[in-house]
């Protein structure tokens, strides 16, 4: 029985990790400002909710190399859309 319920744990954990390699698009709202006056500028990612957070951190750190003051970077998924509608 013991044997059992780690069996059925491991493949729980293996499903709830594996729900985070789904691919959708993602809309990537960077806010900043330069020279004083607020930049929003938007982009459509294709990839996996693990991947987005390592792309946001690359936005990030690039806008703060940049110099840029009141940088934010929101995301949202956008639902019902297909890899080849996810475009700029």
């Amino acid at each position: 029985m013991k044997k059992v319920l780690i069996a059925c744990a491991a493949v729980l954990a293996l499903g709830l990790t594996a729900c985070n390699d789904t691919n959708y698009c993602y809309e990537v709202t960077q806010t900043y400002k330069v020279l004083g006056a607020d930049v929003v500028v938007k982009n459509h990612v294709w990839t996996t909710k693990n991947e987005i957070n390592a792309y946001e951190a690359s936005l990030k750190a690039a806008g703060e190399k940049a110099g840029y003051t009141d940088f934010k970077i929101e995301s949202s998924i956008m639902v019902g859309v297909s890899k080849e509608d996810c475009k700029d």
